[in-house]
């Protein structure tokens, strides 16, 4: 095996985003009014967002 041909095909990899840069050009990508349609309880109450579970007191 020639080991010129084995140098020349590494290369550095470009850096990847990490997912809170992904995660905050997701954000930054919904327009504010979307945002306000959301529950303000969203976290607090996911089993019954998700589940349809009763709400938590």
């Amino acid at each position: 095996m020639n080991s010129s041909a084995s140098q020349e095909s590494i290369q550095p990899q470009p850096q990847k985003k990490s997912l809170w840069e992904l995660a905050d050009e997701f954000i930054k990508s919904v327009p504010p009014e979307e945002f306000n349609k959301l529950p303000k309880d969203g976290s607090i109450q996911l089993d019954h967002y998700i589940y349809g579970w009763p709400k938590e007191s």
